[in-house]
């Protein structure tokens, strides 16, 4: 299925760029990494997986559910998990977000937080003097 999208009018369309809203690289590579760890038993692909879903969040927040499928395939399959490879992965993901996290942590992660704990940013007038 990789192969095929790869080489299909709408796989070259999209490898041009990784910035149209909706790209399916980050799912598609996830997805074939997560078959190759159902498939071979190994540990190493669930960490490709992770690294490719972590490095596709870094790129589009959009791809946070398809973290879902890995459970879920764990779940129905049972492939091995290995604390070693899940570590490397998150070394993998800090030095990906790093950038990302140092900006954050100097402005007192602001950014995040506003994703957590939303806030009205409308004018005081709007809603009256409560």
């Amino acid at each position: 299925a990789v192969g095929l999208y790869g080489l299909s009018e709408l796989g070259l369309h999209f490898a041009g760029s990784l910035w149209p809203r909706g790209h399916p690289f980050f799912y598609v590579w996830m997805i074939y990494w997560t078959g190759r760890w159902v498939r071979r038993r190994e540990a190493k692909y669930l960490t490709a997986a992770l690294v490719t879903w972590a490095a596709g969040m870094y790129v589009f927040l959009e791809v946070a559910p398809a973290l879902f499928i890995l459970p879920a395939m764990w779940w129905l399959h049972r492939p091995p998990l290995r604390l070693r490879a899940l570590a490397v992965g998150a070394g993998v993901t800090l030095v990906v977000w790093y950038p990302y996290l140092a900006v954050e942590a100097e402005r007192g992660f602001v950014d995040l937080r506003s994703q957590v704990q939303p806030q009205q940013i409308l004018p005081a007038h709007i809603f009256g003097n409560r």
